[in-house]
């Protein structure tokens, strides 16, 4: 099985680990994690000597982001995941860039000014189960064993509430 790590909804990621590490430790199923924005980014490889930055509605006026760049066939991440107001993504972005992704609209009005970055409204708003096997499939053979620790990128809204920490 491949699952996506995050970052993303909060409950979303630890239901979706939760139910697959049940799988595993009920049927024996191998289990591979990948992180959400490498999924995402994983189908442009082929963009040689481009940069890309996959943005995921993270809600509350921020997205998701990394940044990639694509060489030689290979995808290399450059940046943290992280969460970042819209405002601020301009400050990791390198040329030429293609975003994309659900967080675009938020991010539009502060990249439409910037020379050789293109936004991408359409498509790409989902991960494609073709990508995350691939992606799941390169970490195994890396690996043997990957991590299934969430990728959350900022607290809960438990963990700001009522001051808690969750793991």
């Amino acid at each position: 099985m491949a699952v996506t790590l995050g970052p993303g909804s909060f409950t979303g990621i630890r239901v979706g680990l939760a139910f697959c590490k049940g799988l595993n430790a009920g049927g024996n199923i191998p289990i591979v994690g990948v992180p959400t924005l490498d999924v995402l980014a994983s189908p442009f490889s082929f963009m040689e000597g481009y940069y890309i930055c996959p943005l995921i509605d993270a809600k509350k006026g921020e997205v998701f982001a990394s940044l990639y760049h694509m060489s030689g066939g290979c995808v290399q991440r450059l940046t943290d995941y992280c969460s970042i107001k819209p405002e601020h993504l301009a400050d990791i972005i390198k040329t030429p860039c293609i975003c994309f992704g659900t967080g675009t609209a938020l991010c539009e009005p502060f990249l439409s000014g910037m020379h050789d970055v293109l936004t991408i409204r359409e498509g790409f708003l989902q991960i494609s189960g073709e990508a995350l096997v691939k992606e799941g499939l390169k970490r195994e053979e890396i690996s043997g064993k990957g991590s299934l620790d969430p990728i959350y990128c900022r607290k809960s809204e438990a963990e700001i509430k009522f001051n808690v920490t969750v793991k």
